[in-house]
């Protein structure tokens, strides 16, 4: 089999142990500069994404959203929408916020949601998250688990995970 071409939006510093991958960022270094809904996800065969979580994550407690909150908070549905149109596999992952995308109406979209660790993934294809480890990466119980990177080795483990499942499905 062919292997597949995969573009990861909004992938800040992230990379994947599978080697045929796009990545995009508006803010890091990366292949594509540019908005993750500006890329023309016809040229690949397998999307993945990871939006900003400033809006949805509870880590902020109850301070106000940030401007860039406010300023990005319309990437997750959005990719979800484009993401849905096109008749592509694709994963999205976000933070773990149930009560909030109840409320915005995030779990309505018509693709699987699955919760694992502490994040949340929309997915057009069944898959079994529990074969993926996950470390915990943060404070618990005062104690200092892991040191902390932003979506870091859990969301590259279910992404790396998520493509060789689609590679090797055929």
């Amino acid at each position: 089999m062919e292997d597949l071409k995969v573009i990861y939006l909004a992938s800040g510093k992230a990379k994947l142990k599978y080697k045929n991958v796009i990545y995009n960022d508006l803010y890091e270094p990366s292949d594509l500069s540019c908005d993750m809904l500006d890329v023309d996800l016809n040229l690949y065969d397998v999307i993945l994404a990871s939006p900003p979580c400033n809006f949805y994550s509870k880590a902020r407690g109850n301070l106000p959203p940030s401007k860039y909150a406010e300023n990005t908070k319309h990437l997750l549905p959005n990719i979800l929408k484009k993401c849905i149109s096109m008749d592509k596999p694709f994963i999205i992952e976000n933070v773990r916020n149930k009560p909030l995308f109840k409320k915005l109406g995030y779990f309505d979209f018509p693709c699987f949601v699955y919760f694992h660790g502490r994040h949340t993934y929309w997915t057009n294809i069944m898959i079994n998250f529990s074969n993926i480890p996950q470390s915990f990466d943060f404070s618990y119980g005062g104690k200092k688990l892991k040191s902390y990177v932003q979506g870091g080795e859990n969301v590259n483990s279910v992404f790396d995970y998520f493509i060789y499942v689609l590679n090797n499905s055929h």
